[in-house]
């Protein structure tokens, strides 16, 4: 959640910074701010739900091949 912070400030600070150089209405920003607030529930819902690997291993879930069936 940290990182997500971090790199949707460093996108808001670069989107302030095209918003300049391109004269992009203000709308361009406040959309901007809401695609990322509303991002970040979906971001945590897609990590929660799929499998951990790395520390655990995949613990729990089992992979069927063709052999095995």
């Amino acid at each position: 959640m940290l990182g997500y912070a971090v790199l949707g400030s460093i996108v808001l600070l670069m989107a302030d910074w095209v918003a300049t150089v391109l004269a992009l209405p203000v709308l361009f920003e406040t959309l901007l701010r809401w695609g990322l607030g509303l991002g970040l529930p979906c971001a945590l819902l897609i990590a929660w739900n799929l499998p951990r690997v790395g520390q655990h291993g995949g613990e729990g879930f089992e992979r069927v091949t063709d052999q095995e069936s």
